[in-house]
């Protein structure tokens, strides 16, 4: 990868440690046009979020690419609509 990219990852791996420390989140799942820059990105983003939290944490946390793709956002938002908004289960 190069360098731009490497560095992105490093970055949005400490922001996620950041919200898996807080949070104690279990999954990630990333979507969009990252995705173009395939599993060596997920390594890395998974690598400095491992630096960046508490082990016990960062074993507990999954990073990976989203299988629904760039729909993702519309469908949660969807699901939040049909479920706050209308009692919808």
């Amino acid at each position: 990868m190069g360098d731009v990219v490497d560095e992105t990852a490093h970055w949005l791996g400490r922001a996620l440690a950041a919200v898996v420390g807080v949070l104690n989140v279990r999954y990630v799942r990333l979507t969009g046009p990252v995705r173009v820059f395939g599993d060596r990105f997920i390594d890395a983003v998974q690598a400095a979020l491992h630096r960046s939290v508490l082990p016990e944490l960062a074993a507990q946390c999954e990073v990976a690419f989203g299988a629904l793709g760039d729909e993702a956002p519309l469908l949660g938002a969807s699901a939040y609509v049909l479920s706050r908004e209308l009692g919808l289960r």
